[in-house]
C-alpha cells in the first residue's frame, strides 16, 4: 500500500516506483466506484505497458450509493473536471 501521496498522480506514479523496485508485474487497484475512471486514466497514462492493473470499487464509507447521496453533484462535478484537467495535462501541478 502507498501511504505519501497527496493526489490521485502522486498516488499512481509511486506505486509504479514500488512495483519496480519489488520486481512486481501486476496490482489492484482499490478505489470509491466514483474514482476508478480516473484512476484508471492516470494509471495507463503513467504505465509504459510493463504493469498489468485491475480496478475494483471498494466499499463505500457511507451508507447507500454515492449518487443517491446529497454530495452526489459535487462528486460528480468534482471527477468530471479533475478528469478533464488530467486529461488536458495540468495534473502535474495537481499536489
Amino acid at each position: 500500500m502507498e501511504k505519501d501521496a497527496t493526489s490521485t498522480y502522486t498516488n499512481a506514479k509511486n506505486t509504479i516506483e514500488i512495483m519496480e523496485s519489488l520486481d512486481m508485474y501486476s496490482a489492484l487497484i482499490v478505489t470509491s466506484d466514483w474514482h476508478i475512471k480516473r484512476s484508471k486514466y492516470i494509471y495507463d497514462k503513467l504505465n509504459d505497458d510493463s504493469f498489468k492493473f485491475r480496478y475494483i470499487s471498494a466499499l463505500p464509507m457511507q451508507k447507500g450509493r454515492w449518487n443517491e447521496s446529497s454530495d452526489a453533484f459535487y462528486i460528480w462535478y468534482s471527477e468530471y473536471i479533475k478528469l478533464w484537467a488530467y486529461s488536458l495535462g495540468i495534473y502535474r501541478w495537481s499536489e
